[in-house]
């Protein structure tokens, strides 16, 4: 299975060193995809990006909230599994707006199917 016909959201944390996202089989984003670095090294991130945004992060609470405003699914919180789930990648994405909003419009692509 390849990512050339997929719809994918690519999520690379904590970028030392440049690297060719070409070279990794990663194909440059088509279909609506995207691939979102999060690094703390500016010269790295401006390498290998067309757009450098700097953000600020939110609190674990704020961010739960950004992503049930954004995914407005009451149920999809009432399941434990779920939101513990959620919780976790919220974490993982150092709650980065950007990711959250990314994340939560990719569930609710998900949970449409």
């Amino acid at each position: 299975m390849t990512l050339m016909d997929k719809k994918y959201l690519l999520l690379l944390d904590d970028a030392k060193e440049y690297f060719h996202l070409g070279e990794t089989g990663i194909p440059h984003g088509k279909n609506g995809s995207n691939v979102v670095l999060i690094t703390k090294h500016h010269e790295v991130c401006s390498l290998l990006v067309n757009k450098v945004v700097n953000v600020t992060t939110l609190f674990e609470k704020d961010a739960l909230e950004m992503f049930q405003g954004i995914l407005q699914d009451p149920k999809y919180n009432k399941d434990l599994e779920k939101y513990y789930l959620t919780k976790q990648v919220l974490r993982d994405c150092h709650y980065i707006p950007l990711l959250i909003e990314q994340f939560a419009k990719q569930t609710e692509n998900q949970s449409k199917k």
